[in-house]
């Protein structure tokens, strides 16, 4: 598979997921689990194109239902509880967990210094806004972060358990997407969640069709057809341009520990993605 199909889908994928943390954020008055299960649904509703392809073997189902319903309850509980930018910052270390995760899929991919370096300064940077707080006493905002964490994990072990599984068509996505829906409607009646906010249906369905959505085919294609290492330095891009998103429309601002973090985070994802980096700039040089 050339890089062209498989990092450009990935770019698309980038874009889309850019605006997740924008759009969820704006939700956050939402019951989380009610909110999932629509967005989810909505998400299911591209399978439509190819029903048949719609549900894959086992191991497929229950790795993408783990990874999907996991990763956005975690993203989900921890714009309720934390900050949206530093929320945001601490999930987007997942790029860099996707290449120091690669070895596991491939014997031949060797970690360097880079790498090692990279993720190390990426942890610094996230330990910077947990702060010594952490130490002393635990708080709703460590439990948000602690939860963007857990995406961070999740999304990064999910990305790359993809390459291990045998090919199946990107629409399974949609036979996974609606059983993480019924899924959430389950828990979201069992735990009794109510609202009194009117749903703003325009973000909703934003949100399903977009970073919810079509992001999760896009994703699956990539992960399955390209190199793990390229699109992590591609996946570079997603912090920097959901960040910007949050500055510009929000009112979030850097406070001086949130700026640093985010230097190191940036920092750290750059360094273990410099082997990839290069070799993507030398590829498309000598194209």
């Amino acid at each position: 598979m050339s890089f062209n199909r498989a990092g450009l889908t990935a770019i698309f994928a980038i874009c889309l997921w850019s605006s997740f943390a924008l759009i969820a954020s704006s939700l956050k008055e939402l019951p989380p689990f009610f909110l999932l299960g629509i967005s989810f649904l909505i998400g299911s509703s591209f399978g439509l194109i190819q029903i048949k392809n719609c549900f894959p073997d086992r191991t497929n189902l229950m790795v993408g239902v783990l990874g999907l319903f996991l990763y956005h309850m975690f993203m989900f509980l921890a714009f309720r509880y934390a900050p949206a930018l530093q929320v945001n910052l601490i999930n987007y270390i997942w790029p860099a967990l996707i290449v120091f995760l690669s070895p596991w899929v491939n014997a031949k991919l060797r970690l360097n210094f880079y790498h090692y370096m990279g993720i190390g300064v990426s942890f610094a940077g996230i330990a910077l806004l947990f702060g010594f707080d952490v130490f002393i006493h635990w708080n709703e905002s460590l439990f948000g972060k602690s939860m963007a964490f857990a995406a961070a994990i999740t999304w990064a072990i999910y990305s790359v358990v993809l390459q291990k599984l045998k090919a199946v068509s990107v629409f399974s996505n949609a036979g996974i997407c609606f059983i993480c829906s019924i899924l959430s409607f389950l828990l979201s009646f069992s735990l009794g969640e109510s609202w009194s906010h009117e749903i703003p249906w325009p973000q909703v369905i934003l949100l399903g069709f977009g970073p919810m959505g079509l992001s999760f085919y896009c994703w699956d294609f990539a992960m399955r057809n390209g190199d793990p290492r390229v699109i992590g330095a591609l996946a570079f891009l997603t912090p920097i341009l959901s960040n910007l998103w949050l500055v510009l429309f929000t009112h979030e601002i850097f406070l001086n520990n949130v700026f640093f973090s985010a230097v190191l985070v940036l920092l750290g994802c750059l360094l273990v993605n410099t082997d990839s980096i290069m070799n993507l700039i030398k590829t498309q040089n000598k194209g």
